[in-house]
């Protein structure tokens, strides 16, 4: 598919956070296949970099708060018109998380939330790979996992070699220092996003896979 990508490099500056950025406009994305590869790896050489052209995102450091019993839809952009339209003015966006209604919401202590009660969702996003942590670590959702999606339309493939966009997956990491797990998810080659399904919260990162 050749190297169009580029994404974020050096500092970001922290816009507003929270229901600002709340985004309910929805993608027809592919269906995610919700399979567990399975494969892991230990070096983060697999972990797909971003190039200096692309432009900054609205924050790296955010929250949202998701309430039990309530869809809730989340979204980060670049600061930057969509790139095919630029005359919509239109904000591109890089990461976006949906919340179903049906899931029942797990607090880290394991106690599933009452209807009606919620949970601050942290995110932190990489300013050198297409990263995201996602807190607080330990949560969980049953049931119905959330639904995932990532941007990859600056990711810097130009030392992909013989792969292919095809060859990107969604990988997770449970904690810092520990090996990424390949997870199961769909590519959409048009739209460069990879969407997966996930039923808990740890480190996520569009990676090769090995």
């Amino acid at each position: 598919m050749g190297s169009k990508r580029a994404k974020l490099t050096g500092p970001v500056t922290a816009l507003g956070v929270g229901m600002l950025l709340l985004s309910c406009a929805e993608n027809t994305a592919p269906e995610p296949d919700n399979q567990i590869v399975g494969q892991t790896a230990a070096s983060p050489e697999i972990l797909v970099r971003v190039t200096d052209q692309a432009p900054r995102l609205e924050t790296n450091d955010t929250a949202f708060w998701a309430v039990q019993g309530s869809r809730t839809s989340f979204a980060v952009h670049y600061l930057a018109p969509d790139l095919e339209h630029p005359e919509s003015g239109d904000l591109q966006k890089f990461l976006k998380i949906t919340v179903p209604q049906q899931t029942r919401l797990v607090d880290p202590n394991g106690t599933p939330l009452a209807v009606g009660d919620s949970i601050l969702i942290t995110l932190k996003l990489s300013e050198r790979e297409i990263m995201v942590e996602l807190g607080p670590h330990g949560t969980t959702f049953v049931d119905e996992p959330l639904e995932l999606v990532i941007w990859y339309a600056y990711a810097d493939l130009s030392g992909a070699g013989t792969r292919t966009e095809d060859d990107l997956g969604l990988w997770y990491q449970p904690d810092p220092g520990e090996p990424w797990i390949l997870l199961g998810g769909s590519i959409d080659l048009r739209g460069d996003w990879i969407v997966a399904r996930v039923d808990h919260f740890s480190n996520f990162a569009v990676a090769w896979r090995e």
